[in-house]
């Protein structure tokens, strides 16, 4: 779903990750790109923001967007759970999930536990309150989205 929701802001198709089983001796990596989808595309500035919510699916999004030239990450780092994972039973009756594979951006970079950290930091939730930090967040997201150059308003029309 990553890849069809960014195919809609795709001018060209673009490499968004690459993913490899772990532990399995010689698995080639796959490739994953945005590619150009719809009749009409959105060409304009994006703003995509992010916190330490954005977990798994919402992370894979983000590489996807990220490979765009006209999106910009703001916010705050992800959670840092990219790669797919495999829930194994503990002793005491909990589970854990551990990665069965590695995600990589690009450009090569490892984003499981660290999170993916943005171009433009900002908290996106405010200590102070959830409604008041939201709508400063898309307030300076907004900012920055009017001082990216535009690239024109839809490929396609």
């Amino acid at each position: 779903m990553s890849s069809d929701i960014a195919g809609r802001f795709a001018d060209r198709r673009r490499l968004a990750c690459t993913k490899q089983a772990r532990g399995v001796r010689r698995a080639a990596p796959r490739a994953f790109h945005a590619i150009p989808s719809g009749a009409v595309r959105y060409a304009k500035p994006v703003v995509l923001p992010t916190s330490d919510l954005t977990v798994s699916a919402g992370e894979l999004f983000t590489l996807f967007m990220r490979a765009l030239p006209h999106v910009v990450h703001v916010g705050t780092r992800t959670r840092g759970a990219v790669s797919g994972a495999f829930p194994h039973g503990l002793p005491n009756g909990r589970e854990a999930g551990f990665p069965t594979e590695v995600t990589r951006d690009a450009q090569g970079r490892v984003y499981e536990a660290t999170g993916i950290p943005p171009r433009t930091t900002f908290d996106v939730f405010s200590r102070d309150g959830f409604d008041d930090g939201r709508v400063d967040a898309i307030r300076r997201a907004a900012g920055i989205a009017a001082a990216q150059p535009a690239s024109g308003a839809a490929i396609g029309q």
